[in-house]
């Protein structure tokens, strides 16, 4: 009996969950004009496969596809939170300076494919090899 209470409790605390999050395919034209311009400046020459509007309690963001296989998500006002390269790098002027800056003086010779920004506005940064680097806001290196 108690296992079929627990059964009952978690597939209603599911639903609960699933209920709190709502996912909406929306036309790539409906996304914030900061979003068409971020996929302007930096992937220009590939299509929107797919965008979809995330409706959280506590956060509301898009998250775009691209025919590359690159993914992008946005704020609810069309700033990036993060990308992820399909194929290669992601665009070396998406980086920011102060990272390029870093990578160069400490001889890093992996290109940048994933980045995204967190609660705490810090940059993680993926590479191809596989490592991964954390700075602050100001572009200091979290140890």
């Amino acid at each position: 009996m108690k296992k079929v209470m627990m059964l009952l409790m978690a597939v209603v605390l599911g639903t609960g969950l699933l209920a709190a999050q709502k996912v909406k395919e929306i036309e790539p034209k409906k996304l914030p004009d900061m979003a068409h311009r971020t996929m302007a400046s930096y992937f220009q020459g590939l299509n929107v496969t797919q965008a979809v509007y995330v409706d959280e309690k506590m956060d509301r963001h898009y998250e775009v596809s691209l025919d590359d296989g690159t993914i992008i998500h946005f704020d609810k006002h069309g700033v990036w939170k993060m990308v992820k390269s399909g194929v290669g790098e992601i665009p070396k002027r998406m980086v920011p300076g102060m990272i390029i800056m870093y990578m160069q003086k400490n001889g890093i010779e992996a290109s940048v494919v994933g980045m995204r920004k967190d609660e705490d506005k810090n940059f993680i940064i993926d590479f191809s090899d596989g490592t991964t680097l954390t700075f602050t806001e100001t572009f200091k290196l979290v140890e």
